[in-house]
């Protein structure tokens, strides 16, 4: 008897289990909160007026909500929703069968769960985009030659003050309020057009480039001279400046003008060079145009020059001028007509700088003094121009007799003397 029954048992078995089969289609969202998964609407008539398939589909998705609550997976958040994807279908265990009339429940805790799960999207910060990191544009050489009369307050003229050598006000003469300087000759220049000129001669030659050893050569004019007129015309300073081919700056400050005085004004205070220098280095910055130039010219060394009667200036600026750790050298052009002990005094006791003196029948007597006063304190001495130029050598050269006071400038010991001089430099500019 149970043989005729094993058919229809299994027949009904079979029927049963298609009936309560619980297969799943799975939904994954990404970037939206996991309860919004299964949103499903119930028919107007509820789930009486549903066919078995559709019941058993509403059971299936109900099932899959519970799921997706107990068993959170991990999305990556993005702004778009993903495409619906089925999942291989899955057999429920007889256990997790639900009846039809637990369906309302399950599906009343598939569409609340929005409100009763945390959401899953990753909260983003919006922030202003700045403007872009942009890198300096390197240092390079300059493309032309800059050069410039600019005025300075630390400039040797217009001076107020009192003349070292005597004690006495600079300005010793006045006649009905015009004011005046009468030199140790008796000779008297009157303020207005020989002391009031504060303009110095700037000059940076094309090709300069910061990113090598650099040197600025102070240039010290002579008696009855101006910049432009003298130093730059007849000179022809910065020419030569731009000849030598090597990494240069000239700064050259009208001293007396057109006069045979050889005073120094606000060189003479102490301190007074340095103040000098670091304005005219200001000056030079916004002359090269480059602002990050300034910590280069700020401590660049100096080469004084010195031509006739700027000796005495040059003599100041290294008793007291405040600059002593920048300067690597004092070179004078037919220029030593006095202060021969201090020259003598700073060329004994100087470490790295150079010295040098070339002379024509004008001034070959102190020389020959200077030359001595060093001989008696051991330094070593050259007395020809042979090759490089190095710093501690103390060199003096005697021009030829029918050299020119007057030309020295440009013919000297070689055509353009400056050009020569600073090709030959083998110095630390450090």
């Amino acid at each position: 008897m149970f043989s005729r029954l094993r058919f229809p048992i299994v027949a009904a078995l079979a029927i049963t289990a298609a009936g309560c089969r619980s297969e799943t289609e799975a939904v994954d969202l990404a970037k939206t909160s996991d309860a919004a998964a299964l949103s499903m609407e119930l028919p107007p008539s509820g789930l009486a007026a549903m066919s078995p398939d559709a019941g058993d589909r509403l059971n299936r998705s109900a099932k899959q909500g519970v799921l997706k609550q107990q068993q959170p997976k991990a999305v990556t958040p993005t702004l778009a929703v993903a495409a619906v994807a089925p999942l291989p279908e899955q057999r429920l265990a007889p256990a997790e069968r639900r009846t039809p009339a637990e369906a309302p429940t399950l599906m009343t805790a598939s569409m609340s769960v929005e409100a009763q799960a945390p959401s899953i999207l990753v909260p983003v910060k919006m922030v202003k985009k700045g403007s872009p990191i942009k890198a300096e544009p390197p240092l390079l050489p300059l493309r032309q030659t800059r050069t410039k009369l600019v005025p300075l307050q630390s400039a040797p003229f217009p001076y107020r003050g009192t003349n070292p050598a005597t004690g006495h006000p600079f300005l010793n003469v006045n006649d009905g309020g015009r004011r005046g300087h009468s030199t140790s000759s008796g000779a008297v220049y009157w303020e207005d057009p020989t002391y009031n000129d504060s303009r110095t001669l700037l000059h940076i030659p094309r090709g300069f480039d910061l990113r090598r050893p650099a040197l600025m050569v102070l240039f010290l004019h002579g008696h009855g001279a101006t910049l432009q007129r003298d130093v730059i015309q007849r000179q022809r300073v910065p020419e030569q400046v731009s000849e030598a081919g090597v990494n240069a700056v000239l700064v050259a400050p009208q001293l007396a003008s057109d006069a045979a005085d050889s005073s120094a004004g606000k060189l003479w205070e102490v301190g007074g060079l340095r103040r000098f220098l670091d304005e005219a280095s200001d000056e030079l910055v916004k002359l090269h145009g480059d602002p990050r130039s300034k910590a280069y010219f700020d401590r660049m060394p100096i080469v004084i020059v010195a031509y006739s009667g700027g000796y005495a200036t040059a003599a100041s600026c290294i008793r007291q001028g405040g600059a002593d750790e920048r300067l690597r050298g004092v070179v004078l052009l037919d220029a030593l007509y006095g202060e021969t002990d201090t020259f003598a005094n700073w060329i004994s006791s100087r470490e790295k700088a150079f010295f040098l003196s070339a002379y024509a029948s004008s001034t070959r007597a102190r020389n020959t003094e200077l030359a001595d006063i060093l001989k008696g304190k051991d330094v070593a001495l050259n007395t020809k121009l042979k090759g490089p130029l190095r710093s501690g050598s103390v060199t003096f050269i005697s021009t030829d007799p029918g050299t020119e006071h007057r030309d020295f400038v440009t013919k000297a010991w070689a055509y353009h003397p400056i050009r020569d001089l600073l090709q030959r430099l083998r110095v630390d500019t450090r």
